[in-house]
Order: C-alpha cells, then sequence, then structure tokens
C-alpha cells in the first residue's frame, strides 16, 4: 500500500469515529455530551497528519524532535482557531497514529 492509502485509511476511521461519538453526544444527556464534545474538538485528525508527513521529511532530526515540532505547531493551530489544546490527548493520537502506519507498512513487507 501507498502512503496515500494508508492516509485515506486512517481518515475514514476518523470519520467512523467522529460518526460514533456524534451518536454517543447526541443520547447522552448533560455533562457526558459535553465531554464527548470537548474530545471531538481537542484532535483535528487532517491536520495531525500533515504536520506527521511534515516532520517526516526531516533528516537528521530524533522522533522525540519530530514529536516535539508536530505538538509545538498543532498547538499554535489550535490556539489561532480558538480551539482546546490537551498535549496528552493530541500525544497519544500521534502515536495511534504512528502504530497504525507502522503496522499497515509491516504488513505490506510480509505480503512481498
Amino acid at each position: 500500500m501507498s502512503i496515500e492509502t494508508i492516509v485515506q485509511m486512517i481518515y475514514a476511521a476518523a470519520v467512523l469515529i467522529f460518526f460514533v461519538c456524534t451518536v454517543i453526544a447526541r443520547f447522552a444527556k448533560g455533562k457526558p455530551k459535553e465531554v464527548a464534545e470537548s474530545i471531538l474538538n481537542v484532535i483535528n485528525v487532517d491536520k495531525l497528519l500533515e504536520l506527521i508527513k511534515e516532520a517526516e521529511t526531516f533528516k537528521n532530526y530524533s522522533a522525540k524532535e519530530k514529536l516535539n515540532y508536530v505538538l509545538v505547531h498543532y498547538q499554535i493551530d489550535s490556539m489561532q482557531n480558538g480551539e482546546p489544546f490537551n498535549a496528552e490527548e493530541v500525544e497519544k493520537e500521534i502515536e495511534k497514529l504512528i502504530d497504525f502506519s507502522k503496522n499497515v507498512n509491516a504488513k505490506e513487507q510480509e505480503e512481498e
């Protein structure tokens, strides 16, 4: 699979998660609904993927430096758009995206 296919799969998964969270939020009352909405607002997967792709082009940078780049730029973007930012949640989402990508790449190598 190409990186483009991987990105499309991640995007589809994010849309599905968004849909499920929206359905749950509609059936929830009061505080759980607010929590679900705030979680949905915290993470913009498209922006994260864009920043991860950009960071991966950097040569001679450690994984930690690339992660910090993504976090800082995502935080700046969130602040400019008036969105909440939770570094721990965003970092968890980045790790999920990276793990997903590694799993897909490993399966591709097994098939070859």
